[in-house]
Order: C-alpha cells, then structure tokens, then sequence
C-alpha cells in the first residue's frame, strides 16, 4: 500500500513539473486582472480625454458649460521596489482644451499649434501641458502616492496670473480640476481597480470621479473577456456627492450640492502585462446647488445642477528599455 501510495505521488509530482504547473514555475506570469508587470526604463503612451458637460439653472434660465481636455502622455517606470511596487514618471506630452461658455463662446488651446498666453483662462489650463508627476504604484494598480501634483497646480495658478482675488473664478476652476485626488482620479483611470486578494468574483470598491465636482463613484466589478481573450473589467455605480475629496476652491466655503447619479466603466487589459488597452467611463447626476453662510436665498435661491462625465483612455504604444 506504502510502495502503491508513494508511486502514485511520484506519478502525479511529474504531471504538475512537465505540463509547467503554476505552482513549480517561479516564472509564471501573474493573473493580468489582479497584477501587472513592471518593467524599468519602459514607457508606455497614452491618450486621455476628460468631457465634462455641466448645466446650472439660474433664476430660471439654463447655463451650460463644456470643458473638453485632451491629453498626450508617457508613463515611464522608473524603478521597482522589492516589494514589486513601481515608481512611474507621467508626463503631460501634449494638450488640448475646448471651453463652451453659456453665452455660447468657445476658448481653444492646442499645444501642438498655439502659443500660451501671457495670462488668462486658458493660460492656466494650458500650462498642463509639459507638466510631470511621479506616481507610486503596487503591482495591483493602486496608486500609493503622488509627488508633483501641487507644484504642477502653482505653475498653473501662476500662468494665470496669480490666485488673486480677481482671479478668483478661474483659479477656483483650475483648482477644481486639477488639485492633487482630482488629477490623480484621472491618472487612475489608466489603472483600474484590481480584484481584492482572495476574491474570485464580483467585488465591490469606491473611486473619485475626475471631475470639477467632488463626487465619487461606488462600484460593483465584474470581469468578463474580449472576442480576442482580452481580459475585461466592467464597472457600474452609483455618482455621489462626497466632500471629503478636497479641492481647495473658495467655492467649497459658499456652495453645497447633493448630486446623485449612476456611472458606468469598461477597461480592456493587456493579456501579456495587466497594463490598459483602453478604458470608457462615463457618469451623470442631477440635484441642486445651495450657497452656504450668509447668503440670501432671495438673491441667492438654490439652482438645479447637472453633470455628465466622460472619460477614455487608449494606449497608443510601449517602448521598452
């Protein structure tokens, strides 16, 4: 029994070595949906568009804007860590931007054909562009840390004209698109959620919507494939308002909004690395915008607030070392 027992362990030990079994090969690549592969000196490029369509209604009458930004980056892993977490430096390559007002005028930038104002609104967006950040990041796509996000928002401010009071309106909005959780919100989108350790299905988390609002989007994932095998993560939610995420407007002291709305997201993985394919987010919400302190309703009644976000992401190319 001893001899027939320890002939069939021997049997089945060369059946896991010879078919490569995952649990004999030090080299087995890891799951592309839970983990992606750091390699040093690779630098992967990638287009972002954020679209957001606002509408408030003031006194009656609709007041929409449109902020259109268009992005060329590169994310160049610097260093891993021996715990496998990765040092990436992202880089604003180029830049787009296209601002409808309600009155129906429209501001326009493109880095690769215009030159950037001495000051003004689209001095200050526009300075993204040539802008860098290094993000920390673990081998399950969690972005740990941001270094450079605060410089890149003063150099904007700056290009501006300063945060004066007179400025005030704009370097509220710049603030509010590009303070430190709203940029990295939109940096992560090339980074999306990975399955909790020890989870084989759905599962659920909780992310900031890259937006001018401070909203959030909470999620249930589930994964799905490609017709080409490609692995999938697909996400649908709930747009809430959330004013923990900071964005260190002068608005956050006068305004107050409940927006409540639904999101919904798709990201195709590498099947090879875990780094995106491409990415589709989209969100709306609808409530009202209320002022705060001493404000007269009178003068100041409550104004019936709209938003839809959208925003894609696609990997234009990697270059290794």
């Amino acid at each position: 029994m001893t001899r027939r027992f320890l002939a069939l362990a021997s049997l089945l030990l060369l059946t896991f070595v010879f078919s490569g079994c995952s649990l004999f090969r030090k080299d087995a690549a890891p799951d592309p949906l839970s983990h992606i592969v750091f390699e040093p000196g690779t630098t992967h490029r990638y287009a972002l568009v954020l679209d957001q369509k606002d509408n408030r209604v003031i006194f009656g009458k609709a007041n929409p804007i449109e902020t259109l930004q268009e992005f060329e980056t590169s994310w160049r892993v610097r260093e891993v860590a021996e715990n496998g977490n990765a040092v990436i430096d992202v880089a604003v390559e180029a830049y787009k931007l296209s601002r409808q007002m309600p009155d129906g005028s429209v501001v326009t930038f493109d880095s690769y054909t215009d030159t950037i104002p001495e000051s003004g609104l689209v001095a200050g967006f526009a300075a993204i562009s040539g802008g860098r950040v290094s993000l920390t990041v673990s081998p399950r796509r969690e972005i740990i840390g941001i270094e450079g996000a605060e410089s890149l928002l003063a150099s904007m401010l700056e290009a501006l004209g300063g945060d004066t009071v007179a400025n005030q309106p704009i370097s509220d909005t710049i603030k509010e698109y590009y303070s430190a959780p709203t940029f990295t919100a939109l940096l992560a989108t090339v980074l999306p959620p990975a399955p909790p350790k020890g989870i084989a299905g759905d599962w659920v988390g909780r992310r900031v919507v890259a937006s001018s609002y401070s909203v959030v989007s909470e999620e249930a994932y589930n994964t799905a494939e490609t017709e080409n095998g490609e692995p999938v993560i697909e996400a649908l939610g709930a747009l809430v308002s959330d004013f923990s995420v900071k964005k260190g407007s002068t608005r956050e002291e006068k305004v107050n909004y409940e927006l409540l709305g639904q999101t919904e997201g798709r990201f195709v993985l590498d099947p090879e690395s875990g780094w995106l394919k491409s990415a589709t987010f989209t969100g709306s919400g609808d409530g009202q915008l209320v002022f705060i302190g001493d404000f007269d309703s009178t003068n100041f009644p409550a104004m019936p607030t709209q938003i839809n976000v959208s925003i894609t992401a696609e990997r234009l190319d990697a270059t290794p070392q």
